[in-house]
């Protein structure tokens, strides 16, 4: 008997259908690749997201504000300012709330975009941060934010 696979996997489009509150603000991904600026995208966001997974990596880099949480895999990861937390595509994750003076960036990068910019198609997989059930979350020292 197959199992069913009840964790729902999304796109961009799909994403901003579900956890995007405002029409206007578009959470798109031209070209395989967008950088975004954490606090124009968090007051948008539908918390808590739920179980899911993407079919994008995602880079979060925390330059402001208290710890938040996030999910990965079966581990839940608190994040601080000067955290970066890597996400493969196709890990399941979710989100609970980020903290509301949370700053910094995320950047989405989909295969596409990857594969077309590099010889290898496996080369970000092949990051020991991509992988799973390794630490997601490299931390930079606060001195280097200023």
């Amino acid at each position: 008997m197959k199992e069913k696979n009840n964790i729902p996997s999304f796109d961009f489009e799909k994403f901003q259908s579900k956890f995007i509150s405002n029409a206007d603000f578009t959470f798109d991904n031209k070209g395989g690749f967008k950088i975004f600026k954490i606090q124009e995208v968090l007051k948008y966001l539908k918390f808590p997201l739920p179980l899911h997974r993407t079919n994008y990596y995602d880079i979060l880099f925390i330059t402001k504000g208290e710890k938040s949480s996030k999910h990965c895999g079966l581990k839940k990861y608190e994040i601080f300012s000067g955290d970066i937390f890597f996400k493969a595509a196709g890990q399941v994750t979710s989100g609970e709330i980020y903290s509301k003076d949370m700053e910094g960036y995320f950047c989405l990068m989909d295969n596409d975009f990857i594969s077309s910019n590099t010889n290898n198609n496996i080369l970000l997989a092949s990051f020991p941060f991509f992988k799973y059930g390794n630490h997601p979350i490299i931390s930079v020292p606060v001195s280097a934010l200023d």
